[in-house]
């Protein structure tokens, strides 16, 4: 009950502090009451700040476990507001990706397919619009995997090859 109160005096009060994004993570049947109004929250901020990426990018956080299909709905939202910005890309990825491991885990093969290569797509989204030589590195591996995992093995083994050739010469501590 202490922590539903002072989740949703932060989301009340300071929705958008950096401490927001992992603290006010409430849960739809164990913190009922309190999801409720941390929902109707964001949903009253998302009707009065329509196009603030940040409140977007919140709100999507908030409601990726619980309602995956708003989630994606407010990020795409962002991506249309800001196509330059990686993060969206990224984070449309990781809803797909999420819905990938549920399918594992369920035994839908067809949907496993079809997750892993929307995470693919997104995250290559992603990937190419990272600057950073050091980020695109180390997306290189997680899209050799995503690309293997929907059945690209052509791209799996681009991807794995031009993560090795760009690993020669790094300290070993850098992969950690």
């Amino acid at each position: 009950a202490a922590y539903q109160k002072h989740a949703l005096w932060i989301l009340r009060n300071e929705p958008l502090a950096p401490l927001s994004r992992p603290f006010l993570q409430l849960h739809h049947d164990l913190d009922k009451g309190a999801y409720e109004q941390a929902r109707a929250i964001w949903l009253e901020l998302l009707e009065t700040c329509p196009e603030d990426t940040a409140v977007l990018d919140r709100a999507a956080g908030f409601f990726l476990r619980q309602d995956s299909e708003l989630a994606q709905e407010l990020l795409e939202k962002a991506q249309a507001l800001e196509p330059r910005n990686p993060e969206w890309p990224h984070q449309l990825g990781h809803i797909h990706w999420l819905a990938y491991w549920t399918a594992v885990h369920s035994r839908m093969k067809s949907e496993r397919a079809e997750s892993a290569r929307r995470a693919l797509v997104c995250f290559e989204a992603a990937h190419d619009l990272l600057d950073e030589t050091e980020e695109r590195f180390y997306g290189l591996e997680n899209l050799a995997q995503m690309a293997l995992e929907a059945g690209e093995s052509d791209k799996a083994r681009r991807y794995a090859e031009a993560f090795l050739r760009d690993a020669v010469g790094r300290e070993a501590d850098d992969f950690y």
